[in-house]
């Protein structure tokens, strides 16, 4: 450290000095790599003949302020209280320490007075009155450890060591689809891909499920190809429809708030830095490998400081984790619709009396046009309810259902076909928006 070199140029030189006692300041200061004037001060310290104790003598010695300042006058402290109730009528709003400090400069009766010179003095003359008011301290409470296996988290992450395409517009080539358990932080799954989209991650999310079984919860954040709007509480996606039919909870994180998910969050960052840079995969099937390689390291061997795990490896914290309930071979392909029962919406209705949900058109009516229709569906009936000014104005059946029971596999295939239905519509309505 900077104060332990200090402190051994200090020792070094009150050794020179009983050494060398004829010596100039400037050899003293070549020997020990300072400045001449660092020599004088500190010889004045240590003095002639030395201090008997070198311990104490070459001790540094504190800059602090040895004597409380001067107490400001009555007459300066009354005048800033003043300014800060007159000059906020003049301005029409609170005026801060700056402003005063300007005024107060500028006082004619204060000629003779010792005034302030930073804000910082002005703003605890008021905040020693009540006048300024510190904002409260957001106090962060600890999320509630959670069973294992219950709630996983799952987020996309570039492997940016793979190339692009040097004619595309992408600026990442592949992705890791990473699902990493809440209660654990063991990596549930982990795929590699340089193609996905909404259908693609519909048949990839199946295929682990059908793996690992059916947990609690599913936290996600607002990518387009799991909610397809970032709006959190909008109507459900194919992909959130996929897990609801299977009675999964969908918890879905507003937008810019990572924290809400920090197991799958952390995750990426060791990942990338003990896996990927290090590693370089330069292809899909590479960075695949890798990833599973990387997993099994991560939960059999490398220690985690988590509360979970307690700077054990996952496997060693948790050795035994519960089994979860499997995929059923028949699913109701509309069972989603139970879970969003009441569910109310707003759209606006265009010109022609209609308006858009989950990608299809409803009519409203034209005496509707460029209004604002609330939307509340009615599971029982399948039906959406439109309402204007907490009235109900028209039902309308709602569309795009896939007809009850079917098989998982055929129930995954009809999700996928409208899912490559609403990328085609966010597709053409951000081409809409370019132009």
């Amino acid at each position: 450290m900077v104060t332990d070199r200090w402190f051994a140029a200090r020792r070094t030189l009150y050794e020179l000095l009983h050494t060398n006692p004829d010596w100039s300041n400037r050899q003293f200061a070549t020997a020990l790599n300072v400045s001449p004037d660092w020599v004088r001060l500190w010889k004045q310290r240590i003095g002639s003949p030395p201090h008997p104790d070198p311990d104490v003598v070459c001790q540094s010695q504190s800059r602090a302020r040895k004597t409380p300042p001067p107490a400001w006058s009555d007459r300066v402290i009354h005048r800033i209280l003043t300014l800060r109730q007159e000059l906020a009528a003049q301005f029409h709003r609170t005026v801060g320490a700056k402003t005063i400090l300007a005024y107060l400069q500028r006082d004619p009766d204060l000629a003779d007075d010792r005034i302030p010179r930073s804000p910082t003095t002005v703003n605890r003359i008021l905040r020693d009155h009540q006048l300024l008011v510190d904002p409260p301290t957001h106090q962060r409470q600890p999320r509630t450890p959670c069973p294992p296996m219950q709630e996983i988290e799952i987020d996309f992450t570039d492997v940016t060591t793979i190339p692009t395409n040097p004619d595309g517009k992408r600026q990442h080539a592949a992705e890791a689809f990473m699902w990493v358990d809440a209660g654990t932080s063991i990596r549930v799954a982990a795929r590699i891909s340089t193609d996905f989209h909404m259908a693609s991650v519909i048949r990839t999310t199946a295929s682990i499920l059908q793996q690992i079984g059916l947990p609690a919860r599913i936290r996600m954040d607002c990518d387009v190809r799991l909610v397809s709007n970032k709006r959190v509480a909008d109507f459900p996606s194919p992909f959130q429809r996929l897990l609801l039919n299977l009675g999964i909870q969908v918890d879905v994180c507003p937008p810019h708030r990572p924290d809400l998910k920090p197991f799958v969050e952390r995750f990426h960052k060791n990942y990338k830095g003990e896996s990927v840079y290090p590693n370089w995969p330069t292809t899909e099937a590479e960075a695949q490998v890798q990833v599973d390689a990387y997993c099994d390291w991560y939960r059999t061997e490398r220690p985690h400081q988590g509360r979970a795990c307690g700077n054990r490896p996952p496997a060693e914290a948790f050795p035994e984790l519960p089994v979860l309930p499997p995929v059923p071979a028949q699913v109701d392909a509309d069972g989603w619709l139970k879970q969003i029962d009441g569910w109310t919406f707003v759209r606006r209705v265009n010109a022609q009396g209609k308006l858009m949900l989950d990608g299809a058109t409803y009519t409203a009516g034209i005496a509707y046009a460029g209004q604002e229709l609330a939307v509340q569906v009615d599971a029982a009936a399948r039906e959406l309810v439109l309402i204007q000014r907490e009235r109900a104005v028209k039902r309308v059946t709602l569309k795009r259902l896939l007809g009850g029971m079917m098989p998982f596999e055929q129930m995954v295939e009809a999700l996928c076909g409208l899912a490559a239905q609403e990328t085609k519509r966010l597709n053409q309505r951000q081409q809409r928006r370019r132009r």
